[in-house]
């Protein structure tokens, strides 16, 4: 019995907020976006050609409510997740008409576009040059 006692007496056990303090998970703060309106247009086709020639915007989701058709898009400049770009663009497709309106998020593009991807123009002239001489991959 006297094992028992000074086993226990030893034991120290967690109080109940230090358990409840590592079970919390530390959740990632939300992205806020504050939407302006930027345009409207008469009909659908106008607006997906509009937003196809940017070339830049990826659909992400959609959404049905009652006002209407909410699609979002995202910059695709910068790879996904990596360091996603905080603007964004989303369509309203009014359910009432067929009048689609163009809301962008306030915060501007945080991607650049960086030129010296690849092999500098030395080294592309180099590998060039060994080519026309006659100099292949093994």
């Amino acid at each position: 019995m006297s094992n028992l006692h000074e086993f226990f007496s030893n034991y120290h056990s967690e109080s109940v907020e230090e358990i409840n303090e590592t079970n919390a998970r530390k959740r990632k703060e939300q992205r806020k976006r504050i939407w302006i309106k930027s345009k409207e247009f008469e009909t659908a086709e106008l607006e997906i050609n509009y937003v196809d020639n940017f070339k830049t915007w990826k659909k992400i989701t959609t959404y049905n409510s009652s006002a209407g058709c909410k699609v979002t898009y995202r910059c695709t400049a910068d790879e996904y997740r990596k360091n996603e770009c905080p603007a964004g663009i989303y369509l309203l497709f009014h359910s009432e008409s067929s009048a689609v309106s163009l809301y962008e998020a306030q915060n501007e593009h945080s991607n650049h576009v960086d030129g010296n991807r690849g092999l500098s123009m030395v080294a592309r002239e180099m590998v060039r040059q060994l080519f026309e001489d006659g100099i292949r991959k093994q």
